[in-house]
């Protein structure tokens, strides 16, 4: 059995996540513009190609590492972004797009894996739906404060502000000591 061979499958399909984002930024009538609004379309269809790469990645080589990791991982993602962006500035944007997207796909694996390795299979639909009632309750007035944040502090603020907010997760799961069949308090 070749064992290069599924990175070779992954290298390629990355290649093709990268043309489709391209693709889906032409399609989107942003190619040859020039009033910003182009390089906006072009820079949020890298956060797409970042989810999927993430998916796939974690499907490929972090399909064995425990749920807590991948949700460390995933959690990480956007404040590291958000601080390189904050470092480093525009010149950063590409990897802060993708690092959020990446983020963001590994977190909606995460949240199907980590319950049921935290609390075990018992009551895990109603675990998870209690769970994530309060997150989907401040995503409908998420970009409401943003806007109230961009507008009032700026974009360094709404970003300081942003990077900060999503750190609490990632600093909460090492509060968290899993118990369950995988041994995943190692993790």
């Amino acid at each position: 059995m070749d064992h290069d061979r599924p990175r070779q499958r992954v290298r390629r399909d990355l290649v093709r996540l990268d043309r489709f984002g391209c693709a889906l930024a032409s399609a989107s009538g942003s190619h040859g513009r020039h009033d910003g609004h182009g390089d906006l379309c072009r820079l949020a269809a890298w956060a797409c190609t970042g989810q999927v790469a993430a998916r796939m990645v974690e499907f490929t080589f972090l399909r064995k590492t425990s749920p807590m990791i991948s949700a460390r991982l995933a959690t990480a993602l956007h404040p590291l972004g958000a601080v390189l962006l904050a470092i480093f500035g525009p010149v950063m944007a590409v990897p802060f797009v993708l690092l959020h997207g990446a983020g963001n796909g590994m977190l909606t694996i995460a949240r199907g894996t980590l319950p049921l390795a935290l609390f075990g299979p018992t009551g895990y639909g109603l675990r998870t739906g209690i769970l994530s009632a309060p997150a989907r309750i401040l995503q409908g007035g998420a970009p409401l404060l943003f806007g109230l944040v961009l507008d009032s502090g700026g974009p360094h603020l709404a970003l300081l502000c942003t990077g900060s907010l999503t750190s609490l997760p990632f600093l909460a799961l090492f509060t968290q000591s899993p118990r369950g069949k995988r041994g995943l308090a190692s993790a």
